[in-house]
Order: structure tokens, then sequence, then C-alpha cells
């Protein structure tokens, strides 16, 4: 299209000398990159330059570890374990794939620096205010929103047995409010050990629900509600309604409320042994105070 002086509109016009102290309009379009074409009105006939300019490209951004590890935790998030390996990683990272093991030795040192790197974006603070009970009901939350945000990573956690201060440091900091409650060395770690249990099977389920059991499908929880009233068990068509879907958070903080509800009862039935132990240990006579 051209403008009222005969230019292309859109181009850009600035002055050229060509010789002679004159100065004339120039129409300048830009072909590519690197080739730029100019037609230099005001000479008869108007004559048109081709030049070639080298243009820079950009730098790729330096790789280094923490670059690999975040590369790796996006393909595994975004298509799964399976799909990670170090051909495929180098080839997202526009690099040879021996480059990428200038950074890790193994594929097995870069799967353990995923889930070094999931286990890092927990966000527990040992230093959080409120009971034991609170900073547990924390903690559950901050591990089920991060196992959420990498569904593919997740599952890797149950496979790899880690030691560095990132996969040790959650650990040290969820022991925290289980000794301070009261429990012995072994009776902690026994109770860690089953909170992670309910957490993770409650998130695998969670992340591998269908729409239906998930409640996203109103046509889906009639059918199978209908199914399950019609089952032939009495005790499963008793409960056929909120058997038939499930609200993920809600049942999450359910578990989490039963197990700390059972934390106390053990330690109320510590207490109470340990009294009547106490009791039988006293002399005949000695009097309660």
């Amino acid at each position: 299209m051209l403008a009222d002086d005969g230019v292309a509109s859109g181009s850009q016009i600035s002055g050229l000398d060509i010789g002679h102290g004159l100065t004339h309009p120039v129409r300048t379009v830009y072909v590519s990159p690197t080739i730029t074409a100019r037609t230099v009105y005001g000479v008869n006939p108007p004559r048109s330059v081709t030049t070639t300019m080298a243009v820079k490209a950009s730098p790729a951004p330096p790789l280094h570890r923490e670059r690999v590890i975040d590369a790796a935790l996006a393909l595994v998030d975004e298509h799964g374990v399976d799909a990670l390996s170090i051909r495929r990683l180098a080839g997202e990272l526009g690099v040879g794939a021996m480059t990428i093991y200038n950074h890790v030795p193994s594929k097995a040192a870069l799967l353990d620096g995923v889930c070094e790197r999931v286990l890092a974006a927990i966000d527990l603070d040992a230093d959080a205010p409120g009971s034991w009970e609170d900073r547990i009901r924390s903690y559950a939350t901050a591990w089920r929103t991060v196992a959420l945000a990498h569904p593919g990573a997740f599952p890797l956690l149950l496979t790899r047995q880690l030691a560095s201060t990132d996969a040790l440091r959650p650990t040290d900091t969820a022991l925290a409010p289980l000794l301070e409650a009261g429990l012995d060395a072994a009776d902690a770690v026994h109770a860690l050990r089953a909170f992670v249990a309910f957490q993770t099977g409650s998130i695998l389920r969670e992340l591998g629900a269908s729409p239906t059991f998930s409640g996203l499908s109103p046509k889906g929880v009639a059918a199978r509600r209908a199914d399950l009233a019609s089952s032939g068990f009495v005790n499963i068509a008793a409960v056929a309604d909120p058997l038939a879907r499930c609200h993920h958070e809600s049942e999450y903080a359910f578990g989490v409320e039963l197990l700390i509800s059972g934390v106390r009862a053990f330690l109320d039935q510590q207490e109470t042994t340990g009294r009547q132990r106490l009791r039988e240990r006293r002399p005949r006579g000695f009097a309660d105070c």
C-alpha cells in the first residue's frame, strides 16, 4: 500500500547522502533479520540498494546444574517419569547428551535431584508458632500443595532413598512436633511414617482419580450412586451417596485430624500406663499426692 508520496506505508523514510553533499529520501524495507533493501529517491532512476547486515544471535543462557534439574522436573511433570532420558533432556535444553553429564553424573543422580527439588519446595517452617497439632496440620497442607503442583514427580519420592541436606530437612522438621508432643524416638518415627503413608496414599489416589470419583461429573456420580444403592449390600447402600464421590481436600483434612487424635490418645494411654506403673512401684501404704 502506497502513501501520498508514493512510498510504501510502514516503511522507514530517512535521509541518505549519496554524494555531492546532497541528501535524498530513502525507503528502507527490512526483508529479513540480515537483509535490508533501500530505495533512494531523488536520483534518476531511483536506485535500489540491498545490504546484508550481520546479526549476532542472542546467546543461550549458561547451562548449570540447577537449570538441568529444573528442565528435568518440568519434563517429568508434563510427560511422566518414563519420558525422562538424558537424550531427551539434552534436546529440551538444546545441547548434546554428553553435556548433561558435566552437571549430573548419571540418570540416577538426575532423578535424585528432581526429588530434592520437589522436597525443597515444601514450605515447612520449623519456627512456626502454634501447638504441635497446628504444625502437623500446616506441614500436611504444605506437603499436599507441592505434590499436586508436581504430579509427575511426586511418585518418585516413593522410590528414592535420599541423604542430602535438602532431602533430610523436611524429615527433621516434621519430626519436631511429634517429639515435642512427648513421643519417644521410636514412637515418633512410627507416627511420622503413619502420617507419610496416609498422605502419600491419599494424594496418589487424588492424582489418579476419575472425574466421576472426584465429583466433577454429576451424571457419573448419579450413575455410581444408583449402582451402589442397588448393589444388594446393606451397608454400602446406606452410604451410597458419600461413597459415590470424593472431596479430596476434605477427606485429606479428615484423615490428618484422625491421626492427630490417635497421637493424643496414644500419649494419654502412655501417661495412664506410666502412672499405674509408678503406683505399683510405691511402697505399700504410700498415699497418692
